[in-house]
This record gives structure tokens, C-alpha cells and sequence, in this order.
């Protein structure tokens, strides 16, 4: 028998069965800055003590070991590299065009918003790429992110411009989290009326 810990833990105990550990990264110890307080403070103890309780370990990359064995080098001698695998259903799956991308040069970054993205480095670099290229698209797919606020600032300064540019007037994108969409519910709900507010939420 196999007890898997996907993320971070493993039980104290195993009762009789392996304790498997997956080490997707190390950047609770490499970029501790990336996460909030209580996480900062708390998680890092916690995922040691899974690391050294662990049996096995199963890193997703080289790299990922190599930092690990950086970090802690004794459970390291443990870790074996296991690529992450794909599901066979991605890769079976039609294409499906984008008919707001179909025919037009674009980028396209995959992933979230998180600072460890580097996001942030190409949304900077956007607004010269489109002085040299016009009528070129970013592409952004995936959530907004976890920890601090990273790239969005940029990102709504993006979304203003090609509201902007789509519907011929000037657009203000504000950011408003928190309290899952509720403050940013009742912000759009006290605006005047007057047509010129729209909410864009995730779902």
C-alpha cells in the first residue's frame, strides 16, 4: 500500500504503507517573499517535516531536485525525478480555434498570474512589441493567481487598452478582490447608473 501526499504533507503515520511524497518546487524556500504571512510563517516547518517523513519522493524535474538536495540534502538521497505526465485525453483532443485570435500574430501564455510566473517581465515588455508590431495579441489563459498581487496591475492596464482599442472609447480597468468577488460585487451595485460600469469576474 501507498499513502500519496500530492502537495506539501504526508500523515505522521503510514501504518504500514509507504509514505509517498510529489515535490512540484521549491519556492516555499526559494521565494518565501511570494506567499502570505501565515503561509510564510507556518507552511515552511510543516513541509520539512513531511520531506524528512517521506519514504520516497518523487520530483517532477532535475531541476527540481538539484534545488531540493540544495535545501535539504539528507531526504534528498530519496528523491527520484518523475516527469509530470500528460493526460492522453489532452492530447486527443480537436483543436478548437479562437476566432479572436484566428489569423492574427499573438502570444500565448499558459498558467497563472502568480509572480514565479514571470508574467509580470512580459507584460512589461508588451507595450514595445506592440509599437514594432501593431496589431499583436496576448493571450493570457489561466486564473489570477495565488500570494501577492504580482503582474495584475500591468494586466489591467492591458485589458484598459484593448477595451479601448475594441470599442473605440477609453476604458478604466479597476482591480477589486477580496471576499470572493463580494467587494467587487458591491462596488459595481453602488455605481451610477448610467451604463458605463461592467463587472468581470472568474467563475
Amino acid at each position: 500500500d501507498v499513502v500519496h501526499g500530492t502537495k506539501h504533507l504526508v500523515p505522521l503515520r503510514g501504518n504500514g504503507a509507504l509514505r509517498l511524497l510529489t515535490v512540484h518546487d521549491t519556492i516555499l524556500f526559494d521565494r518565501p517573499h511570494e506567499y502570505g504571512a501565515v503561509k510564510r510563517v507556518a507552511l515552511p516547518a510543516v513541509y520539512r517535516a513531511s520531506l524528512r517523513r517521506a519514504e520516497a519522493l518523487a520530483c517532477v524535474s532535475t531541476a527540481t531536485l538539484d534545488r531540493f538536495a540544495h535545501w535539504l540534502p539528507g531526504p534528498a538521497a530519496s528523491g527520484r525525478v518523475v516527469p509530470l505526465a500528460m493526460a492522453s485525453s489532452l492530447l486527443e483532443a480537436p483543436p478548437s480555434p479562437v476566432p479572436a485570435l484566428e489569423g492574427r500574430q499573438f502570444a500565448l501564455v499558459v498558467g497563472d498570474l502568480s509572480p514565479r510566473k514571470n508574467v509580470g517581465y512580459l507584460l512589461g515588455l508588451w507595450p514595445d512589441v506592440r509599437r514594432r508590431v501593431p496589431d499583436a495579441h496576448l493571450a493570457i489563459v489561466g486564473p489570477p493567481g495565488w500570494g501577492r498581487q504580482g503582474p495584475l496591475p500591468m494586466a489591467d492596464e492591458l485589458r484598459a487598452d484593448a477595451l479601448s482599442r475594441a470599442m473605440g472609447q477609453t476604458w478604466v480597468v479597476q482591480n477589486q478582490s477580496g471576499a470572493g468577488g463580494q467587494i467587487a460585487s458591491q462596488a459595481t451595485a453602488l455605481a451610477a447608473a448610467d451604463g458605463y460600469s461592467l463587472m468581470l469576474g472568474y467563475v
